[in-house]
């Protein structure tokens, strides 16, 4: 009778184990996914920022030529290099705040990813603390197991 007992624990406890193993395996692809959904999106900022860098560096060496060709008209040479140094320093704002918003963005974002890998992490040590506890009782089970056949079987002198 203690032999039946101890196989359906067992039986149990390899069910246990195999659904932690399993639990485990999907912890550690959503890893995998989520470190390379970052790497996809950190990629996708700084192409944006540069994008955006690019736009504005075109925008400024117009503006530079501008100044530099001298193309003004000399009655109102002052207004109009005025207004070139205002549309230089609009753009040069324009350029700091976009930069400021993809570095924002991108923070937020990896702050978020941060988190999630944080909480799978801990999901993860859980479970290998179960696995370990679920392994150590399926040895004793395994042994006592044993022990119960040992019992069980004739003795014949």
């Amino acid at each position: 009778m203690g032999y039946a007992i101890f196989t359906a624990r067992k039986l149990m406890l390899t069910n246990r184990l195999s659904q932690l193993n399993f639990r485990i395996m999907q912890l550690s692809q959503q890893q995998q996914t989520l470190s390379q959904a970052a790497g996809d999106f950190q990629r996708a900022m700084s192409a944006q920022k540069a994008y955006f860098n690019n736009l504005g560096n075109q925008q400024m060496n117009i503006f530079m030529g501008m100044l530099q060709g001298g193309q003004f008209n000399s009655n109102g040479n002052n207004a109009n290099v005025n207004s070139i140094f205002q549309q230089i320093q609009e753009q040069i704002q324009k350029t700091y705040m976009t930069n400021s918003y993809f570095d924002f963005m991108s923070q937020a974002r990896m702050q978020n990813i941060k988190n999630i890998e944080d909480q799978i992490e801990q999901e993860m040590k859980t479970l290998e603390t179960q696995q370990k506890a679920v392994s150590t009782e399926l040895k004793s089970v395994e042994d006592a197991e044993s022990k119960a056949i040992e019992n069980a079987a004739p003795k014949f002198a």
